[in-house]
């Protein structure tokens, strides 16, 4: 927020009505105001900034970490993608061809991601392809690739033609936002993670990067069980992050107790609503802030929680231009399992006709 101009202001009437004259705009003392108004605009957002940084609610950055760390919190670092690639030749070579770990692939397209062998893979005389594990050079999402994405050779190793793509890559992330860190900070408010409380493993499962929500379900194989269900940053949990969460538990889980870790099943749900813009509105940019709006609050649900018909009512009138609307579908409550997690499905928005 900007002071100066109301600092200015009062500086201004005070010494008007102190000296019963107004001063000239170009006068030293009206210059002496201005620099003396500056100074304290930026010593009052500096305070308004500080005051901001002393909650975790609104605390960004450095000092958002550092509110997490009282909490034994750590910002989760991006993970990156793995995935399998063929290397191959089309006749054999009579000969061994090595193909050095740090081999440079990468997807076609003008945004080209690549990927490096994790280990040296030797192709023998006899054969006309090998199996190589590669993985993102950085990490991220968008390294989430599907099958056949990656065709291009970086650095072709000697006597190889092509690559091509085996599997898709999976297990990318971003590094955790603010707003998922903070999200993780008021949980492990609500829910202290006393040691072999629900509360305990489901933030040591959310320190693990590429996690983005867990949700812990006891005794659901029975006494002496504990299943914890977990989701993506960016999708579907890889088998690798299960078996990563899986060998974590092993050892720091309570004595007799049998924990699970497993996947979320998907529950999309398609919507499909009529939209009326206020007049003078373009239908077309309404339609699309709806549809953004639609999957950026599915997004934001967890496990388990419902999605009713009157909160796609209430995101889509919350966007500016819209008048009225009406949804087609889902025609009810769409009402999960405990480990289903609903996810968008496809949504179409049509403009309301007269009368609909």
């Amino acid at each position: 927020m900007k002071y100066y101009d109301q600092l200015l202001e009062q500086m201004t009437s005070y010494y008007t009505n102190l000296v019963a004259c107004a001063p000239d705009q170009a006068s030293d003392v009206m210059i002496r105001l201005r620099v003396l108004a500056a100074q304290l605009d930026t010593y009052c957002q500096q305070a308004e900034e500080t005051a901001r940084q002393a909650f975790f609610d609104t605390a960004t950055g450095e000092a958002l970490e550092r509110h997490a760390a009282l909490r034994g919190l750590i910002r989760k670092e991006g993970a990156r993608a793995a995935g399998l690639v063929v290397f191959q030749r089309n006749t054999p070579a009579g000969y061994q061809i090595l193909i050095p770990a740090g081999t440079l692939v990468q997807s076609g397209g003008p945004e080209a991601m690549v990927f490096a062998t994790t280990q040296d893979v030797i192709m023998g005389g006899t054969l006309i392809s090998a199996i190589a594990n590669v993985q993102a050079v950085e990490p991220g999402s968008r390294y989430n690739l599907q099958n056949g994405s990656i065709t291009v050779m970086v650095t072709p190793p000697p006597g190889i033609n092509q690559v091509y793509q085996l599997t898709a890559c999976q297990g990318g992330s971003d590094p955790e936002t603010d707003g998922e860190l903070r999200a993780r900070l008021l949980a492990a408010c609500r829910d202290p993670a006393a040691g072999g409380s629900p509360g305990y493993y489901q933030a040591l499962a959310l320190a693990q990067p590429g996690i983005g929500k867990a949700k812990v379900l006891p005794v659901h194989r029975g006494g002496g069980t504990l299943d914890l269900v977990v989701y993506g940053s960016a999708g579907e949990a890889s088998d690798s992050q299960l078996a990563g969460l899986q060998a974590l538990f092993r050892d720091r889980r309570e004595l007799g107790i049998d924990v699970l870790a497993r996947k979320a099943e998907e529950l999309p749900v398609d919507l499909e609503v009529k939209v009326e813009p206020e007049e003078g509105w373009d239908y077309g940019g309404v339609s699309a802030a709806c549809q953004a709006a639609l999957r950026e609050e599915m997004a934001a649900l967890d496990m388990g929680e419902g999605w009713p018909v009157a909160k796609v009512c209430q995101v889509v009138m919350s966007q500016r231009g819209v008048k009225n609307c009406k949804v087609i579908s889902p025609a009810a409550d769409v009402s999960p399992r405990e480990d289903q997690l609903i996810v968008a499905g496809d949504i179409y928005l049509e403009r309301m006709g007269v009368g609909a």
